[in-house]
């Protein structure tokens, strides 16, 4: 129950740094989104 409750958790954020990626206009602040999401995505996905 807790796991599932850590992925749930991890979609959320997921879902609110895509919202601030799609939203942003400064390229910098594009990348940083970028490489803030990917171990958000590796957890949520499932992949070490």
């Amino acid at each position: 129950m807790i796991t599932f409750i850590y992925y749930l958790f991890c979609a959320y954020i997921v879902a609110l740094l895509i919202w601030n990626y799609v939203e942003e206009n400064n390229i910098y602040n594009e990348i940083l989104y970028a490489f803030v999401l990917m171990p958000f995505l590796l957890r949520v996905f499932r992949i070490n």
